[in-house]
């Protein structure tokens, strides 16, 4: 999450980012066309899949004190895992503070692997787009996420990723 508000201080609210992965594949999945997927480590296998974290307001609302319908907000990524050790994750990010909404759409694709259990995240491409208060003042910036890597734990139907710098972490849970 650090990485994707880099460049928001502004913003003085999380708020919501939402997206959409790709078919996970794991323990007890097939891959398309019927086969099992490449694992290029057993224990990627076993975290692989789709995850998420965050949450979300209602879709929209209306305010009858000034009228007007607002953006739904919170904050929701999806990272989907792959045992052949690639990744992917999105998001969706909508801050709403007055009558200013700024939002950011980010994605994010590349190669996972693992030592003992640190997660080093390597992307081949990222895309981070979207505006502050207003459409008019739109943004974007390309391949500009560099490596990553996070401690883990899994069980108990949840995938911890802490950042071994600032301890900071984040609890994901299964979508599929």
């Amino acid at each position: 999450m650090k990485k994707i508000l880099a460049g928001l201080t502004a913003l003085t609210t999380v708020s919501l980012l939402m997206g959409c992965g790709g078919t996970a594949v794991g323990p007890g999945k097939t891959a398309p066309g019927g086969g099992h997927p490449p694992v290029a480590d057993e224990a990627l296998g076993a975290i692989a899949g789709r995850w998420h974290t965050g949450s979300l307001s209602g879709v929209n609302y209306y305010d009858p004190a000034t009228g007007r319908w607002s953006d739904a907000s919170g904050t929701s990524q999806i990272l989907t895992l792959r045992a052949d050790g690639t990744y992917e994750e999105v998001g969706y990010l909508s801050v709403t503070t007055y009558s200013c909404t700024s939002k950011l759409f980010v994605e994010e694709k590349g190669n996972l692997t693992r030592h003992g259990n640190r997660l080093t995240f390597t992307p081949k491409s990222s895309r981070a787009w979207g505006y502050t208060c207003s459409p008019s003042n739109a943004y974007e910036q390309r391949d500009h996420i560099k490596p990553w890597s996070r401690d883990y734990v899994a069980g108990g139907g949840t995938l911890t990723l802490t950042d071994p710098e600032d301890g900071g972490s984040t609890t994901w849970t299964p979508m599929d």
